[in-house]
Order: C-alpha cells, then sequence, then structure tokens
C-alpha cells in the first residue's frame, strides 16, 4: 500500500527533489526520515544563511521530500510536515491546486490565507506540539 501512496505523489516528489537539487548546490545536505527525504540549507539554525532565514516559512513539503532551513528545525517541525506528506498521498498531484484554493477561499471570506488553509488546519491539529 506504501508503494501505491508513494507512487501517486511521485510528480509532487520530483518538484520537491528539484527544489532539493538547488539546496544541495547551495551547500545544503539531505536525510531520509522513514519514507520521506529531508534537504536542509544548514545542520543547526544558527547556521542558516541570513536570506534563508528572513523567509516566511521554515519548511515546505512536496509529496515525500521536505525541505527546511536547517535539519535541527525539520526535526521540531516534521510531525506537521508529515501530515502534508499523507495529504499528498490522498491527493496526489491534485493537491498543487487544493492547496492554494483553500487558501484563496480563506482570504476571500476575511481569513488569513495559511491559518484558514483547512490544509493547515489539519496539519496544526494532528502535530503533537
Amino acid at each position: 500500500m506504501l508503494s501505491l501512496r508513494l507512487l501517486w505523489a511521485l510528480p509532487c516528489s520530483a518538484v520537491g527533489a528539484l527544489l532539493g537539487l538547488l539546496v544541495i548546490c547551495a551547500g545544503g545536505s539531505l536525510r531520509r526520515a522513514d519514507h520521506t527525504i529531508e534537504f536542509a540549507l544548514a545542520p543547526g539554525q544558527g547556521q542558516v544563511p541570513r536570506w534563508a532565514a528572513r523567509c516566511r516559512f521554515a519548511a515546505i513539503t512536496f509529496g515525500h521530500v521536505i525541505v527546511g532551513q536547517s535539519h535541527e528545525v525539520l526535526a521540531v517541525l516534521r510531525p506537521h510536515e508529515r501530515v502534508h506528506v499523507r495529504q499528498y498521498e490522498r491527493l496526489g498531484v491534485l493537491f498543487f491546486l487544493a492547496y492554494p484554493a483553500s487558501s484563496l477561499m480563506a482570504w476571500l471570506q476575511g481569513r488569513c490565507p495559511y491559518l484558514g488553509n483547512r490544509f493547515e488546519q489539519e496539519a496544526i491539529s494532528l502535530d503533537p506540539r
């Protein structure tokens, strides 16, 4: 069953792998964490380049690939990002349409496009932190 979920999310994982290659070219590294691959710019948050530390997000998920500022922050955010991995396993490439559509709907209703996004709400509610 896992192999079907991996295959269904593969196009999204390929996008993440391309982004991950950019992280590697910028001096980052990768680690395998269960059935995901995590790319990070630095081992610890104190070593993250200044330009990356100013980004509004610390991690982003594409299929079974998670890209983050540091391996340290990825360890903290892993439960949240794993919820997104499961969302990609359910929706596959449709997630690329569903996620921004949910943000747009939240914005049109006067809510925060991030916190009002149903996919983020699910990740926040299932994150044990």
